[in-house]
């Protein structure tokens, strides 16, 4: 089994410089790392020759894009292994040994997702990757998300599905719903850093996002599976205000218990 990177770049030398540095130094070399430039100005075509030069396993396109997701659907495109992960410029393996631990064992399903430090400002937060019983579209409508930084993909799976273009933000969170909600491929979660990523691109713009995100509901799922995702997520939010242990937070546990045992 081997692996396909991916990663970015437009005008992002230091960004990119710690991409590559972190890559170079897995332990285990079993990949091609494909790197995708949208025509940089600022000294990362340079960065990219060098780190490139005598490297057999790495590909570079140098040339102008419409965006981070026409340059993610160009390294697509190029793969050739078994699994895809987009590592872009800036963000950067968790440690040298993530590679080993991921291509030591026998991988069938369609997604794995570990775990990533995201870095917010001088703060680092930790983003744990939910367990395929907690997946579904409530998931999604409570804000969840999967960091694609920290997901091996299944080349032949991305391939298919590719990013949908038309969104500039939730692109990369649509292929996850669709793929997991929708489409239901296999997935498991990795109980192991994988990624560093830093927050703070086009993914900062939350009222885009949101807008993009309502966009993709409407076009994925019937009125009535949104209403009922709903009224699920109102149900969650009223059960944590109520004391459990008050009479009436009694009841609602009670209620709650007998509703899912309806639905098992």
């Amino acid at each position: 089994m081997n692996l396909s990177i991916i990663t970015i770049n437009y005008n992002d030398s230091v960004g990119l410089k710690r991409t590559l540095d972190s890559v170079r130094f897995q332990t285990n070399h079993d990949y091609e790392h494909i790197i995708i430039d949208g025509a940089s100005t600022d000294g990362s075509i340079d960065i990219i020759r060098e780190y490139q030069d005598g490297e057999e396993n790495v590909i570079a396109v140098i040339e102008p894009d419409s965006g981070p997701f026409f340059a993610m659907n160009k390294g697509i495109d190029l793969a050739n292994g078994d699994y895809c992960i987009f590592m872009n410029s800036g963000d950067s393996f968790y440690d040298e040994y993530v590679l080993e631990k991921f291509l030591s064992e026998h991988r069938t399903k369609d997604i794995y997702t570990g775990v990533a430090c995201e870095h917010l400002g001088n703060t680092i937060y930790q983003w744990n990757p939910p367990y395929v019983i907690d997946i579904n579209l409530k998931f999604f409508y409570g804000g969840g998300s999967i960091s694609h930084q920290s997901s091996f993909i299944k080349t032949s799976l991305v391939k298919e599905m590719m990013y949908d273009t038309r969104y500039s933000i939730a692109a990369d969170w649509k292929f996850f719903l669709d793929a997991l909600v929708v489409r239901k491929v296999s997935y498991e979660h990795l109980p192991f850093f994988v990624s560093h990523y830093m927050d703070g691109g086009i993914s900062r713009d939350a009222k885009k996002a949101y807008s993009e995100r309502d966009k993709i509901f409407l076009e994925l799922f019937t009125k009535k599976q949104m209403d009922d995702a709903r009224r699920i997520q109102e149900w969650d939010n009223l059960k944590k205000q109520i004391d459990p242990l008050s009479k009436v937070g009694k009841i609602i546990v009670l209620f709650a218990r007998v509703m899912q045992s309806f639905r098992k």
